[in-house]
């Protein structure tokens, strides 16, 4: 799933579908542990370590800028992302929200 960089840093946006519609392959239990708790710990970790003056510096000396792209670019990969797991879903037998 893409992260969204707001005013606050990196958002996990919600899911595009119910956490239990991949039920009975997948547990809602499952989705929520790894998406909600898993993931949102990594988006949580890159927040706190991209506002770190050591990593601001060690970034800037590789030449790297953070920056969100085009609005478009993530549009794209999100779709992408969105057929991707909507295809999942399907084949799962479950239906998608």
């Amino acid at each position: 799933m893409p992260l969204d960089k707001g005013k606050n840093g990196f958002t996990l946006p919600k899911l595009p579908y119910a956490e239990d519609a991949l039920a009975p392959v997948i547990s809602a239990k499952t989705i929520s542990f790894h998406y909600g708790k898993h993931h949102k710990a990594y988006v949580d970790k890159l927040n706190e370590l991209i506002e770190r003056p050591e990593t601001q510096g060690k970034m800037k000396a590789f030449g790297l800028v953070p920056q969100s792209g085009p609005p478009e670019e993530f549009g794209a990969w999100a779709a992408r992302e969105r057929e991707r797991w909507t295809r999942v879903v399907k084949q799962s037998g479950a239906k998608a929200d």
